[in-house]
């Protein structure tokens, strides 16, 4: 009986320590040896010996982040059909298009909740135009729906495409715009700030387009030229497209 009795207190000593460990574990949060609070709170990032390091999605969203989003007017509404609903969704979306620009934007499309049918893609080709839903499944409510029928298409576009362009295909506010180059051999992932061979021509709070273009020597820099399938070779991306950021 003393040596059950001994055994029982070591087994819950063993408990004991155990559980504390847990709680103390549990009580420190996880830190990232590439992305951790600094002193300041924000988050300091280790790099490789290039400079790479992992993305920063902190500047993401509406105003790179950090800004409530606007409570834009409705100026149209949208209620389901019950059959293909593109050409109502899309001429609110072109009559809201030719509103003028108040604080920025020109209002929104508001579809009631409901199930929506779309056989073709949307366009939103003006600036301060939004296309936004009512309800979410989330919380209970109606939601509203979208469904894509037919055959393969996009379901929203913004613009004139899908933002890749190839060189044949120079938007206006490129043309007759200061060019340069890069002037780095290596510009590491992540990198904020790059060097040009010519400044010149740049003012502060310019918008700029870096044009990417796909070389071979980079296809083989990431791997990507000797893909197969099935004992096939297969294509990725044609060395002669560029693309625009």
């Amino acid at each position: 009986m003393k040596r059950f009795s001994e055994r029982l207190c070591l087994l819950l000593i063993g408990a004991a320590a155990v559980m504390a460990s847990v709680d103390r574990v549990a009580a420190e949060p996880p830190v990232s040896a590439w992305a951790a609070p600094g002193p300041d709170g924000k988050l300091v990032y280790k790099t490789t010996p290039a400079g790479d390091r992992i993305m920063d999605f902190s500047f993401a969203g509406y105003m790179g982040g950090g800004v409530a989003l606007p409570v834009v007017p409705v100026k149209r509404t949208v209620k389901p059909s019950g059959k293909d609903d593109t050409a109502a969704i899309q001429s609110a979306i072109d009559d809201v298009s030719k509103l003028p620009l108040e604080n920025g934007f020109r209002g929104a499309i508001e579809l009631v909740p409901g199930d929506f049918t779309c056989a073709q893609t949307l366009h939103i080709r003006a600036d301060g135009v939004v296309l936004r839903g009512s309800g979410s499944t989330l919380t209970g409510g109606a939601a509203t729906t979208i469904h894509m029928v037919g055959g393969k298409h996009e379901a929203i576009v913004i613009g004139s495409g899908r933002g890749r362009r190839d060189d044949a295909d120079t938007s206006a506010s490129e043309a007759g715009g200061v060019k340069t180059s890069i002037a780095d051999g290596y510009v590491p992932e992540g990198a904020t700030s790059f060097t040009v061979a010519d400044a010149r021509g740049f003012l502060a709070g310019d918008t700029i387009a870096i044009r990417r273009p796909t070389t071979p020597a980079w296809v083989h820099f990431m791997g990507m030229d000797n893909m197969t399938r099935t004992g096939r070779a297969q294509t990725w991306i044609a060395a002669s497209r560029s693309e625009i950021a």
